[in-house]
């Protein structure tokens, strides 16, 4: 009986110790990746990535005029509308591919095996994806559009941060552009 109830107990931990892990690396809002999970998964793509020669690949995602949403509709509706984009990204992308919740409106994925042609048309069908399919509520529609930075592992940077910081300066250019909008720092004409 104690043998029983030893196993019991211990089975019952390790689901204990697997649900804090899941509540832990994950956005309580969304379901998504949070940056803590999104690290660890950047290690190991990263070492794939150098163990294969594969290319590996950097989205930020901002939603523009997010404030306008909280502002005219309530923070209500604003969660709704990230709950949207995160099902909205997860509809779209591959089972290999990893969404984030940075925080606010901003969203980072990575794309392993993925190059900057790939990437650039990834980014862009997110892009008109999102801006196509707007936030429906009882009270009306909710318009949607987004602007996304990309950057590429090595070219851009060995790190997840020097790659954050570079497709935050790509995004920061799409919003000055007039959002809506991919910039990949590839070479015009």
């Amino acid at each position: 009986m104690a043998l029983a109830f030893a196993y019991v107990y211990e089975r019952g931990s390790e689901k204990a110790r697997a649900g804090l892990l899941v509540i832990a690396s994950t956005d309580p809002l969304t379901g998504l990746a949070n940056l803590y999970r999104f690290r660890e998964s950047f290690q190991q793509e990263r070492h794939r990535a150098e163990r294969y020669g594969s290319d590996l690949t950097l989205l930020v995602l901002d939603l523009d005029y997010f404030k306008r949403v909280n502002d005219t509709h309530g923070h209500a509706v604003g969660d709704q509308v990230l709950i949207h984009i995160a099902n909205i990204l997860r509809k779209r992308l591959r089972a290999s591919d990893l969404v984030c919740r940075v925080g606010g409106e901003e969203f980072t994925v990575l794309l392993p095996e993925t190059g900057q042609e790939e990437a650039i048309q990834v980014a862009d069908s997110l892009r008109l994806l999102i801006r196509d399919t707007p936030y429906r509520e009882q009270a009306g529609t909710v318009p949607l559009s987004c602007s996304i930075g990309v950057a590429l592992w090595r070219r851009d940077g060995e790190t997840l941060e020097q790659l954050m910081e570079s497709g935050d300066k790509r995004l920061y250019l799409a919003k000055q552009a007039g959002r809506d909008r991919v910039e990949s720092g590839q070479p015009k004409g």
